[in-house]
Order: C-alpha cells, then structure tokens, then sequence
C-alpha cells in the first residue's frame, strides 16, 4: 500500500488571534478528518513552529528557520 505524508499549511499567527469558535471549528474538522480516515493514518500530530525548523540539503544540517522548502525525490 502506498505510503503519502499530509501536511496542512497554515498561518501559524491565526490560533493567537481566533475566536473560541474558530478554535473549536479547526479542531472539529480535524478530528472529522481522523474519524473518516483512522484505519489508514499512521501517525498523527502537530510539528512546531517554523522558528524551530531544520532543513537538511544534500544530507548537511541547516537551521536557517522562517520555512521548510519540500521538493520531490524522484528520479
């Protein structure tokens, strides 16, 4: 079976700004995605902010934060 790594991109600066009902929408429409799809998901869980990223390129550390570049690995 195929293997697939999901990652939802967000502002990281909305939950400080978001109403109590945003909040609880966001988490009710990730729990409705967990439900529908728990017999397939692995793992699941929030990574940390981007401050604290670490990009590894040709296998060398670099922790220059502010984003993470993904680029496919075929060929």
């Amino acid at each position: 079976m195929p293997k697939f790594l999901v990652l939802i991109h967000d502002d990281e600066s909305k939950p400080a700004s978001a109403s109590p009902q945003e909040l609880g929408a966001t988490g009710a429409a990730h729990g409705a995605f967990a439900e529908a799809n728990g017999p397939v998901l692995r793992d699941g869980g929030r990574i940390g902010p981007s401050s604290e990223s670490l990009s590894i390129v040709h296998g060398i550390p670099s922790n220059f934060g502010g984003g993470i570049e993904v680029r496919p690995l075929i060929g």
